[in-house]
């Protein structure tokens, strides 16, 4: 007789969980009470439930009770952004289970109260007599276990009979994962717990803690993944944990299933959504239409303020036309100057030294029988000094190209510019120079201009390994910081790191002419064209061990 009499409880709660959803729609026939709050708390709707449970709720208003925590809570569910929050208040001697969300189609806040005296005083009881823990367990309409210190179930009711398709003796023993037909307990041999999946599960991470703490814990939500007839199924529970020291520790453990009450609210928001969007479409096209016609309004003043901008413009624009021009004629003059002092330089200052040196050499060769030994050498150092000058000048020359010539950007094999210089130096002399050339090394850059820079270093490379009995010059690039810096390296005399900074510098030579004759002006040249490319170029070397240029292009 008794357990028709559950049985019969469980019919009616389930009845009562469908005519709940039916009822989310229809607050005035749901005969919880429901309440409509604005966002300062002023009461906007009661429905009959409401005025019958707390007749006088009205004329106290946020101050009643029943609000208590009101702010606290609603704050927690904006800031977090809860789908609801929810709490237990106890008004008269009863106690109340609030659900409040946020509806947006009126950004009001929805109260849903279920008078949970019954459990409540279930939960006090359990502290007082353990002979009453079978009856709450078969009087109670949630699932409710009774779980040792190992996780195994040591009694539950019928609704947990109900769900897991055993008897109460087969489910007296096992753990709570293989009871619930939940998914890892049943993919995994050895049950509950042991699969990898087992560790975010919220029903064992909040049985372990009750536990482990003797922490309880109340409306904890979790989601449940369990088989049914052959198939996977997903459960919206509410879970509560509550630790007992009976004849043994344990914990009592409920779980209230919440996945209809989730289903039914998301039909409403998705509802009152619909309605929303209709309503803006609707909004959106009387404001375009009310756009359109101020915007026919507003065309002509548009159109004098866009005509007027257009003239300061273009007033504008003239100003910096003739601001360029104005620097394009200063710099053709420049270049014409510039020119003009190369024309000078190579006419007016090449004739005397050709003179002095074509004479010198005429007197060498046909009054040599008639000159002492000094004077033949005063004569040779006159000729050796003219032809530095002509040397002098047309690098000087040179490097005044450099910085007029227009840059023609092109895709170069540089492995192939590097390989003809050394061919044309190999030319001048016997020495043997092993000259080690990455190939398909390419780059941008000018080539006219690129080909200067290689004849300069690998140039000054060949000239300061001649006093190698084998000399070794090496081209090659590396990458650093996603940049390709290409360097040009020898096993010749180097130099000292602390005059680097003379290198680059027109006429500074660290090396004197006797040893390795030179204009210095050679390295000025590779920096003005490298800085005209956009790259950088720099150097390291040490006394007697070789050096290394490297640079890099844009």
């Amino acid at each position: 007789m008794k357990k028709d009499n559950k049985a019969e409880g469980i019919s009616k709660d389930k009845n009562q969980i469908t005519r709940l959803k039916d009822l989310a729609s229809f607050p005035e026939l749901n005969p919880m009470p429901v309440f409509e709050l604005g966002v300062n708390g002023d009461i906007k709707y009661m429905n009959p439930a409401a005025h019958a449970n707390f007749p006088d709720i009205l004329s106290k208003g946020i101050a009643h009770p029943f609000f208590s925590n009101w702010k606290v809570l609603v704050k927690k569910l904006r800031k977090d952004n809860l789908p609801y929050v929810s709490q237990d208040v106890k008004i008269n001697g009863s106690w109340y289970l609030q659900m409040i969300i946020f509806v947006k189609s009126n950004k009001n806040y929805r109260i849903y109260a279920s008078d949970i005296t019954g459990r409540k005083l279930i939960e006090d009881s359990l502290f007082q007599k353990e002979r009453e823990i079978a009856a709450i367990l078969d009087s109670c309409p949630m699932l409710m276990i009774l779980v040792d210190r190992e996780r195994r179930i040591i009694s539950s009711n019928n609704v947990l009979e109900s769900f897991s398709k055993k008897t109460i003796k087969e489910i007296e023993g096992i753990r709570v994962g293989e009871a619930l037909r939940c998914v890892n307990s049943i993919q995994d041999q050895r049950g509950c717990g042991f699969s990898p999946a087992c560790k975010n599960c919220s029903i064992r991470n909040t049985l372990e803690e009750t536990l482990t703490t003797g922490k309880n814990h109340y409306k904890v939500e979790g989601h449940l993944f369990y088989i049914k007839n052959g198939k996977q199924e997903e459960s919206i529970f509410l879970l509560y944990t509550f630790f007992l020291k009976l004849s043994q520790e344990c914990v009592i453990v409920w779980l209230q299933d919440i996945t209809e009450l989730k289903k039914s609210e998301e039909k409403i928001n998705k509802l009152n959504k619909n309605l929303i969007q209709r309503a803006n479409e609707l909004e959106k096209s009387n404001k375009k239409l009310e756009d359109a016609q101020r915007a026919m309004l507003n065309i002509l003043d548009d159109f004098n303020v866009e005509r007027i901008k257009t003239e300061v413009a273009n007033r504008e624009l003239q100003a910096a036309l003739e601001k360029v021009q104005q620097a394009k004629n200063a710099t053709e003059i420049a270049n014409k100057e510039l020119e003009a002092f190369s024309y000078s330089v190579s006419h007016d200052l090449r004739a005397p030294l050709r003179k002095m040196d074509g004479f010198s050499y005429v007197l060498l060769e046909d009054y040599s029988d008639k000159l002492d030994l000094q004077a033949k050498q005063y004569l040779q150092r006159i000729r050796s000094s003219c032809q530095l000058m002509a040397r002098l000048i047309n690098d000087i020359l040179n490097l005044s190209r450099i910085t007029r010539s227009e840059i023609q950007l092109e895709k170069i094999n540089l492995s192939e510019l590097a390989s003809e210089v050394a061919r044309e130096l190999r030319k001048e002399t016997m020495r043997k120079v092993n000259f080690v050339i990455k190939p398909n090394i390419y780059a941008q850059g000018d080539r006219l201009l690129l080909k200067l820079v290689f004849e300069n270093l690998l140039g000054n490379a060949f000239k300061f390994t001649s006093k190698r009995s084998l000399a070794r010059i090496e081209f090659d690039v590396i990458q650093k910081d996603g940049n390709q810096i290409y360097f040009i390296s020898d096993n010749g005399t180097g130099f000292d790191m602390a005059y680097a900074d003379k290198l680059f510098k027109p006429f500074q030579r660290l090396h004197s002419d006797r040893d390795f004759p030179g204009t210095g002006v050679g390295l000025a040249s590779v920096q003005r064209i490298i800085d005209r490319l956009g790259g950088k170029v720099w150097a390291e070397g040490e006394v007697d061990k070789g050096a290394i240029f490297y640079f890099t292009l844009r």
